[in-house]
């Protein structure tokens, strides 16, 4: 993936297409040869104007609004929508199959290793990304195919510990606690360490020093209002100062899962 930032198309292009040649020069240095066919370009920003063409190996490149990377399908947007809906998509097919599968095997244990190992993965794809509001409703609906209940039963926490099981908004928040516990340890790639939170001060009150997220321009807050760096320091925040000087990261789950800051985490949303 070749990206470039900027105000203007008419200068982003250009430079695209030479980062373009550079990599078809290296391509041919090695006996290799891109494919044209397959290769999509893409232009992310909130006006409508229509960017220049690129050519890449002497073909036009087509202009797409969604493109799939690595399972994450990403939009012009820059919002979630279109994954969101394929993961429910196919969660919900999933799903089905579950319930025709309960006709047959009777086993609760069964059943919810199936979930788990088939089922969940799909619906947890890039979770720390996004909301899994849409997702927590085939999560039930599969709980109570597990359960044997009815349709119209509402799932309470009951129904959770009877699986043992949380949420995937808890899951959501979990995994990213962990994944900020690294990054503002410096446990992550480099390249990561300018979104690493800043102590900060409110100077109007006496309240603690909290992490906020480094500073992000203004017009992209809009964009990134749901990005796991600017939503991660709120779940940093909530969990004691103390968790964040822990050793490592396995201390840092084991203490997590001892404390009762382990299961208020679901109450915290983008």
């Amino acid at each position: 993936m070749l990206y470039r930032t900027g105000k203007d198309p008419a200068l982003i292009c250009p430079a695209i297409e030479e980062d373009l040649r550079i990599a078809a020069k290296w391509a041919d240095i090695w006996g290799m040869r891109f494919n044209a066919s397959k290769t999509v370009a893409m232009y992310i920003s909130r006006t409508t104007a229509i960017p220049p063409p690129i050519t890449f190996a002497g073909a036009t490149l087509e202009y797409s609004h969604e493109h799939r990377h690595l399972g994450f399908i990403l939009d012009s947007a820059l919002s979630f929508h279109a994954h969101v809906n394929a993961l429910t998509r196919k969660g919900a097919t999933e799903v089905f199959l579950l319930r025709r599968l309960s006709y047959k095997v009777k086993d609760r244990d069964l059943l919810l290793k199936i979930y788990k190992m088939y089922v969940r993965p799909h619906l947890e794809y890039a979770s720390p990304a996004r909301e899994t509001g849409l997702l927590e409703n085939l999560q039930r609906r599969a709980m109570r195919i597990i359960l044997a209940l009815p349709q119209n039963h509402h799932i309470t926490d009951t129904d959770y510990a009877a699986l043992n099981i949380t949420s995937l908004r808890h899951r959501r928040n979990f995994a990213l606690a962990c994944f900020m516990f690294k990054l503002n340890s410096n446990r992550l790639p480099r390249k990561l360490s300018k979104y690493r939170p800043i102590p900060h001060t409110n100077p109007y009150n006496t309240r603690n020093c909290v992490l906020r997220a480094p500073y992000v321009p203004y017009p992209c807050l809009r964009l990134l209002e749901c990005s796991l760096f600017l939503f991660g320091p709120k779940i940093l925040n909530f969990i004691s100062h103390t968790f964040h000087s822990l050793p490592d990261i396995s201390f840092f789950k084991s203490s997590l899962r001892e404390l009762s800051y382990y299961m208020p985490l679901a109450q915290i949303y983008y």
